[in-house]
């Protein structure tokens, strides 16, 4: 479900350049509907808003102890949010869609707790395509970068993929030496101290 219509809706007090579906204004939406026609519509419109929100404000990650204070669970202007319930139920639906995937990194630390999602707004190999055209773009084929100058360095300030997850480039960038389309310098725990050049 695309989200142009515009709305009066404004995002931590300040007006919000999201445009936020109409449904976003419609009370039921923040309960879980019991009827599953209903649910599974509900789940979906629930899915697009996560992905349009999370790309717009670059979030990566959602925590059922951390999230729900998020004006994207709760709607001051109806006054209604979203119950911790039906918070974990889109989160599995966000899940079963492949919009995100369990994480690890909850706030109980493990993703057998189900309390945390990785949202994959774009998906791995997107994000993959989005850096290698940055590195064609940018005259950084056959250069060596580091994972910290991909993800900070004064060249990437204005690129959507600045500041990404670590969990998550670490991935695009394993899913890009597969595919042989960077080499591996140097192979690290952590998304900052890798090493690759692109090919």
């Amino acid at each position: 479900m695309p989200f142009p219509t515009p709305s009066n809706h404004v995002c931590n007090t300040q007006p919000c350049a999201l445009h936020l579906p109409p449904i976003y204004s419609f009370p039921p939406f923040f309960t879980l509907q019991p009827h599953l026609p209903s649910r599974d519509r509900q789940m979906a419109a629930w899915t697009d808003l996560i992905r349009a929100y999370c790309a717009h404000h670059k979030l990566y990650r959602l925590d059922l102890n951390v999230s729900l204070s998020l004006d994207l669970f709760a709607n001051a202007g109806i006054n209604r949010s979203v119950s911790r319930e039906m918070a974990a139920a889109i989160f599995r639906e966000c899940v079963k869609s492949g919009l995100a995937e369990w994480s690890a990194t909850g706030s109980k630390g493990g993703a057998s707790d189900k309390s945390a999602v990785l949202v994959l707004w774009k998906s791995v190999a997107e994000w993959g395509n989005v850096l290698c055209e940055w590195a064609k773009r940018n005259g950084f084929t056959g250069s060596v970068v580091t994972g910290y100058e991909m993800r900070f360095g004064e060249y990437v300030t204005d690129e959507e993929f600045a500041e990404m997850d670590e969990q998550l480039f670490i991935r695009v960038v394993k899913d890009l030496t597969k595919q042989g389309k960077v080499s591996m310098i140097n192979m690290a725990e952590k998304a900052d101290e890798l090493g690759f050049k692109f090919l």
